[in-house]
């Protein structure tokens, strides 16, 4: 399956390479490592109220 994660890591390492040829691309890496780090957040914040529904589930 290739999730929004697997398809930003790849355009992650792809303009990696860009910007080691070219700075101008330094700012499109930034704009990845930014939606990378905050696509892992929100992943995190809905695994953590799965947590918390199946909690609430359990005593209720």
């Amino acid at each position: 399956m290739n999730t929004d994660l697997d398809r930003l890591k790849t355009a992650y390492a792809k303009v990696a390479v860009l910007v080691t040829h070219d700075r101008a691309y330094v700012p499109i890496f930034q704009r990845i490592e930014r939606e990378i780090v905050a696509l892992k957040d929100q992943e995190e914040v809905f695994r953590r109220a799965q947590i918390a529904a199946r909690d609430y589930k359990a005593v209720g």
